[in-house]
């Protein structure tokens, strides 16, 4: 039998300014704090034995909350009819994050076996970039005026930091400068619409630069997902009132999600 308790408690205050420089353009800056607890799955003490793939699923009765302090400076200008540019910094430091370590189990019952389980790492500092811009095309002539355009870029320089117990010496030691779990130096989206009479259909293509999956003391298990792109299209067509015909084709260039 394992057991374990957890308090805590959080005054989360927060601070939002906004300039108006025209009656179309903004200058919003915030600072917030916030917090995020672990999913209730995550700090029930069980253990999930797989003996096929050689994996152990253990819980962590011991986790905390996630909490981050976080500055938001943004600039948005507002167009015409329906459409916005905006562009913006960000800067977060986040505590106790979460996230899902791996590793190799060496000696007794199941030496050899990958152990996945939820720990709190100890800091971590993101500043990021962000820009994005979407406008319905209404301006254009005829059956034309039914375009709209959606594209947005992210950004992000990300590091963290982990403290880890040395089984051979007991020492206590630190691995630092590791990307913040998650998160990819580079994001894009770039999306293309159109809607006019009952139809509606969009074209987008998604890009995620690499990202950690979860890193551990031995930085030859460190999990990564590697880059991906995704094309995606779906439509619908307004019959009546009461009938509405919709498709959705999801990754058409089969592009697949790697784990290494």
């Amino acid at each position: 039998p394992v057991s374990g308790t957890n308090d805590y408690d959080f005054l989360l205050p927060m601070l939002h300014l906004r300039y108006e420089l025209s009656d179309k353009s903004n200058l919003r800056f915030a600072y917030t704090q916030s917090y995020a607890r672990p999913n209730l799955a995550d700090v029930v003490p069980t253990q999930n034995i797989n003996r096929a793939d050689l994996r152990l699923q253990e819980g962590n009765p011991q986790l905390l909350p996630a909490s981050a302090n976080n500055l938001d400076l943004l600039y948005e200008r507002y167009f015409k009819g329906a459409g916005v540019l905006s562009g913006g910094v960000f800067y977060k430091r986040i505590e106790n994050f979460i996230f899902n370590q791996t590793s190799v189990v060496e000696g007794g019952e199941f030496d050899g076996y990958f152990l996945d389980q939820p720990v709190n790492g100890d800091l971590a500092e993101i500043l990021g970039v962000e820009v994005n811009f979407s406008r319905n095309l209404d301006f254009l002539p005829g059956v034309l005026s039914g375009l709209g355009i959606y594209m947005n870029y992210t950004f992000t320089n990300s590091e963290s930091s982990f403290e880890f117990l040395n089984e051979d010496n007991g020492s206590v030691e630190v691995r630092e400068d590791v990307p913040f779990i998650g998160q990819a130096d580079h994001i894009w989206n770039v999306a293309l619409s159109y809607d006019r009479g009952g139809f509606s259909g969009r074209v987008s293509l998604n890009y995620k630069d690499r990202s950690l999956l979860s890193f551990n003391s031995d930085p030859s298990q460190d999990f990564v997902l590697d880059e991906r792109y995704q094309l995606d299209i779906n439509a619908s067509q307004k019959i009546n009132d009461n009938l509405t015909v919709f498709a959705e084709f999801i990754n058409l260039t089969n592009d697949p999600i790697v784990e290494f």
